[in-house]
């Protein structure tokens, strides 16, 4: 689900620099990084998790 989300701003940020919307990268990108580091964080933890149920 997160990658779904990282693509998706991905495109986002593609779209805005495209249609010279450059206010909006900054938002996105810092959205994207969050999404980046929560896909790392349940990659990491994910298994841990799956032990303890």
């Amino acid at each position: 689900m997160e990658h779904v989300e990282i693509l998706s701003y991905r495109s986002l940020i593609q779209l805005c620099q495209r249609l010279g919307l450059s206010s909006a990268i900054p938002l996105l990108t810092q959205s994207r990084k969050e999404e980046e580091s929560m896909a790392k964080w349940i990659e990491t933890n994910a298994p841990m998790t799956f032990d303890q149920l």
